[in-house]
């Protein structure tokens, strides 16, 4: 056993030892490369199908954005990836007898059909067949191959306008890589060996079946060619092939059978079996100097095609053997049959994605149509010009070669990886290259806008712009594709023909965005390449039919989320959801609120569609308890109103921020909110309350009666405004003498919620994308630069002038410093924990009590001093808004809650302090009453961050309801509060629920003004002293009684965003005697 377990330690350390050797060869000359997984190397995420080939690729051009090239190890292979333009022009032309072969795949011995094809063969033997078959793909041979693809083409409409005759509407869903190889499958046949067939009708040929056995990537294929990669001595051991027995023995008979079948009746038919046989000969010569067409200078056939090189022009006096021809034959198979099909698919799927490119193409092969009387011929097809940039374009988008490969056949100095090496890289004989053309076809370095469908790149006017070795979906240099000129002479034809006759258009099963398979080793779009195929007529009506359709399949799905689990909801509206009504002001919020919490008695929750997003209202408290406490974690987030990358204020205050980031601002703000903070901020209020009383009364003495009609809203709009100016910022406004000063002005822009606002809200909601993309914002940029000049100015003077005020900024300075903590355990006065500020009150969890080391920045800051502002100017001033009107309409509750203030006052010497007022129960009563009538916020909101089951929607329900993640829920606070289940006669205003008699009977989570568990509002001590302080200053003053502007019964308005009474808050004031 201890000699097993040594032999065990010895080869563990020489495996380590020899992967250490393997892995070290870039490290060791400073060339970058992704982390390796021992044997696998770099292709861990390829061999289990993590990513597909060209994923791949971008891992190593996009994230090393300062290298010439960079490292990657094809298992125990070290391969080179070029990412310099100049490097890859060197290495494909320039050098090009340094990097003259492919890899190789299979031993020649083992099989010599794949091993001795164009793509196989090395060294000088490449360049001599390079020579024999170049004169094969001239303009010259490939024009008189057009009639055959024509042939094939029009069997191909006749198979296409059958099925669409057979159809109901008129219309099929095609399979388009389907029908592209069954087309190439025929030209194929056609114009390499002379063969009839029609895959279209006879779909199970012996053709086409072979071809699907030769271009399979099956589990054999893909296991056998890693096996080649990795180890090749293996593979020959075991004599593996690419292709089958049955494979090689078809097309050694077809090739030979058809060659002695021609000899021997003097067949000669233009195609390539015949151009093979002349090859054999030695009498196939370049002879496109003697036509006359303008057909074959640099780019005859098109912007894609490459160059011939002067390798392909020689002429060589070679007898090559019959596999040799069949081997070629073979090749040309497999490359028409496959890649020249997929090029067509993804040209048909992008035409149907770009009706507009579409119809131009069209209206270009119509007119050239017509002009040629219906005929079709090499010439034309390289003369339209439009044809050739939508090729272009496709073929840059998607290249039929994701990269070009190449052996170092003698070492070669690569030079410096980057600019931080010391040493120049020496690739050795042998070794391998890649050149990504995927990402340098998608660079918008070389095509701006790369992701853009655009054949204008390809336009006279701007095709001269193009790097012509950025651009390379054929290749470069000597060993380019030999086949481009037949490749984009059959791709046109196929696109004039079927374009001449059919409209296609996205079918149901075209999966948008358009992105590669990770299943398939071919280029393959996931889903498929499905599109709709029409006959051409009434064009723009098909493509509304279209376009309505998937809308209506959209909004199904959309609209199916709840109806799909037993969750019900309310009719909707396409595209509105269930807000129609908010929208068009029929309802108000708090309305809209109620139809869902009373419109379905028995359900748990219910779904409410806000346009096109998914809402679970809740109705059932364990679960809002479940959500809000035990299960937090799960609903951490408020939803986004807005984007921080747009509105970097509002997205990074307290309200907006997420997950860990929230629960660290929380922490570092919570001890600022402490009852020990806020009492030494009540001398700040009562001054701020001294100075309104005094202009209450100049404005008495100005009247000369013995009463004036208030506006509430503005009366406590500017009393709010004045305190967040004390408390928050230091600074001392009177906005009832100064009316228009800046700081209420500011203070009314941000919270004023114009038409503007609304529908900024509403773009937020249903489409946030747009919203992003047109930077709309919810906070005016004249309102955060305001607030960020105060905030920085005020911290710089005290700083400076080491100032000390027991203010918000001063509370926020010590935050930033981290010197702000929870000291309310050293207070008597007024316990922190449970209600002791009022029974409203929230208790801070440990979420805030936590301690956290954090330095936020200034900008961190300064949104927390924005949102204070927006939430003590208007949340807090309507709440105090609704507190006077109750008291106006109840004169009974009034006077018992005058005589308390008085008595404390009295009792006090006059003197107000935050115990003083802690301690009046009547008035916490009152101010209890109120914020369950009129609560600030009508409901709370979470955003699910991980999956979650709800239970099941209600008692019939038989599976339970998963929220995703990402979905929002709502709770109806406002809808609880009057629901007589938990507040009976909840229309009545009654203080005395929260006497202390009553107040054990109410259920706590099911009166929740300031929100529930630990997302509740940070500042609700604040708002209950400030509102009882103006309260308690306003009563020993001044009695209120309902105003002849005042309308009755109070109704919330419909037109207002912010909760408003309709009327206004007009009330009637009098001066006690």
């Amino acid at each position: 056993m201890i000699v097993f377990l040594i032999w065990c330690s010895v080869l563990i350390a020489l495996l380590t030892l020899y992967f250490r050797k393997i892995y070290s060869r870039f490290s060791d000359h400073g060339v970058n490369n992704p982390k390796v997984v021992p044997l696998f190397g770099n292709m861990s995420r390829l061999f289990w199908g993590i990513d597909n080939f060209t994923a791949d690729l971008e891992v190593y051009y996009n994230n090393f954005p300062g290298d010439r090239f960079v490292g990657k190890y094809e298992f125990l292979r070290p391969v080179i990836m070029v990412r310099d333009l100049d490097l890859v022009k060197k290495i494909a032309i320039k050098d090009f007898e340094h990097f003259l072969d492919h890899r190789t795949f299979t031993d020649e011995k083992v099989d010599q059909l794949f091993s001795r094809n164009l793509i196989s063969l090395k060294g000088q033997e490449w360049k001599d067949m390079r020579s024999s078959l170049s004169p094969a793909f001239t303009s010259s041979k490939i024009k008189l191959m057009v009639p055959f693809m024509e042939e094939v083409g029009e069997q191909m409409m006749r198979a296409l306008k059958k099925k669409i005759s057979e159809s109901a509407n008129g219309a099929v869903d095609i399979d388009c890589k389907d029908l592209t190889s069954r087309y190439a499958n025929d030209v194929i046949a056609s114009v390499a060996f002379g063969l009839k067939v029609d895959s279209h009708t006879d779909e199970k040929n012996q053709f086409y079946e072979m071809g699907k056995v030769v271009t399979g990537t099956g589990l054999r294929q893909i296991l056998i060619f890693l096996l080649m990669s990795t180890c090749p001595p293996i593979a020959s051991i075991f004599k593996l092939t690419l292709y089958p027995k049955e494979v090689k023995d078809f097309f050694v008979n077809l090739v030979l059978n058809t060659m002695k079948d021609r000899e021997s009746r003097n067949i000669i038919r233009p195609d390539m079996i015949h151009l093979l046989m002349e090859a054999k000969k030695g009498q196939l010569y370049h002879d496109d100097k003697n036509i006359s067409e303008n057909v074959n200078n640099d780019k005859d056939a098109g912007f894609a095609t490459v160059e011939e090189s002067t390798i392909g022009k020689k002429n060589v006096n070679r007898v090559w053997s019959d596999m040799d021809l069949v081997a070629q034959a073979t090749l040309f198979f497999s490359a028409g049959f496959e890649t020249v099909s997929t090029s067509m698919a993804f040209s048909l799927h992008e035409l149907a994605l770009h009706p507009d490119v579409q119809e131009r193409l069209y209206k270009e092969i119509k007119n050239n149509h017509v002009k040629n009387g219906g005929k079709l011929s090499y010439a034309i097809i390289q003369n339209m010009t439009y044809l050739d940039m939508v090729v272009s374009e496709v073929l840059r988008i998607w290249p039929p070669g994701s990269a070009l490969d190449r052996v170092c056949v003698k070492d070669y100095n690569l030079g410096k990886p980057n600019d931080k090496s010391t040493e120049d890289y020496i690739i050795r004989k042998g070794e391998n290259l890649w050149v990504p053309a995927w990402c340098f076809h998608r660079d918008p370095k070389y095509f701006p806008d790369p992701e853009r469908f655009d054949p204008e790149r390809f336009s006279d006017e701007n095709k001269h712009l193009i790097n012509s070795i950025a651009y390379m979906p054929f290749g470069l240099g000597p060993r380019n594709c030999i086949g481009s000129r037949f490749a984009l002479c059959e791709l046109k034809v196929l696109l004039y023909q079927i374009l001449l006759h059919i409209e296609v258009s996205p079918s149901v099963k075209t999966q948008l965005p358009s992105r590669l398979s990770i299943e398939s080793f071919n280029p393959r779009l996931v889903g498929g390449h499905w599109l709709t195929f029409k006959l051409r007529k009434m064009f723009f009506l098909i493509w509304s039919v279209v376009l309505l359709a998937v809308f209506i399949l959209q909004l199904y799905k959309s609209y199916s989320r709840f109806s799909d689990y037993g969750v019900r909801h309310h009719t909707v509206v396409p595209f509105l959801g269930n807000m129609a009504r908010l929208i068009f002001r029929i309802d108000n919020f708090n309305n809209d609120i109620d139809r869902y919490y009373y419109g379905f008695p028995d359900e748990r929750f219910v779904g409410k569609y806000e346009f096109l997003k998914p809402v679970i209202v809740v109705k059932d408290l364990e679960l809002m308890k479940k959500i809000t406490i035990k299960d937090f974690e799960h609903f951490v987030d408020h939803r986004n109103f807005t984007d921080e990358k747009v509105e970097p204020l509002f997205g990074r205050s307290l309200f907006s921020l997420k997950g860990q980031e929230w629960k660290d601002m929380r922490t570092t703000l919570s001890p600022a909110f402490t009852s020990s903070k806020i009492k030494l901020m009540v001398p700040f209020m009562e001054e701020v309350g001294q100075q309104m009383i005094r202009a209450l009364k100049n404005r008495f003495k100005e009247s000369k009666t013995a009463s004036i009609d208030i506006d509430c809203k503005d009366l406590t709009s500017r009393y709010t405004n004045d305190v967040i100016a004390s408390v928050a910022f230091g600074l001392k406004v009177d906005s009832h003498a100064d009316k228009n000063n800046k700081f209420f002005e500011m203070g009314k822009k941000a919270t004023s919620f114009q038409l503007r606002f609304v529908l900024v809200f509403f773009m937020n909601s249903a489409c946030p994308a747009i919203a992003r993309l047109l930077r709309l914002t919810m906070i005016s940029n004249e309102f955060n630069n305001f607030i960020s000049n105060l905030f920085v100015n005020t911290m710089k003077d005290r700083e400076t002038k080491h100032i000390i005020r027991n203010d918000m900024i001063h509370l926020l300075l010590q935050a930033k410093k981290g010197q702000l903590s929870h000291d309310d355990k050293n207070t008597s006065d007024i316990d922190d924990s449970g209600r002791g500020a009022g029974f409203a009150t929230v208790e801070e969890l440990s979420v805030g009590k936590k301690t956290v080391n954090r330095v936020w920045s200034d900008k961190d800051l300064i949104a927390q001093a924005m949102l204070f502002f927006i939430a003590g100017f208007e949340a807090i001033s309507i709440s105090i808004c609704f507190v006077l009107h109750e008291l106006a309409l109840h004169p009974d509750v009034q006077e018992r809650l005058y005589k308390e203030v008085k008595e404390h006052d009295i009792e006090n010497g006059g003197k107000l302090d935050y115990t003083a007022i802690h301690k009046m129960t009547y008035l916490d009563m009152v101010v209890s009453e109120v914020l369950r009538m009129w609560p600030p916020t009508a409901a709370l909101d979470r955003i699910c961050v991980k999956d979650y089951n709800m239970g099941k929607p209600n008692d019939k329900s038989n599976q339970d309801y998963i929220i995703r993640k990402g979905e929002s829920i709502s709770i109806p606070t406002w809808s609880i509060h009057y629901d007589p289940k938990y507040f009976p006669n909840p229309q009545k205003f009654d203080p005395e629920r929260f006497s202390d008699e009553n107040k054990h009977l109410i259920n706590t989570t099911a009166y929740a003004p300031f929100g529930l568990g630990p997302r509740n509002c940070i500042g609700s001590r604040f708002a209950l002293c400030e509102l009882k302080v103006l309260l308690y200053q306003i009563l020993l003053h001044v009695e209120l009684s309902p105003s002849a502007k005042t309308r009755l019964p109070a109704k919330l308005a419909k037109g207002a965003f912010n909760a408003r009474l309709e009327g206004g808050h007009w009330l009637t004031f009098k001066l006690r005697d």
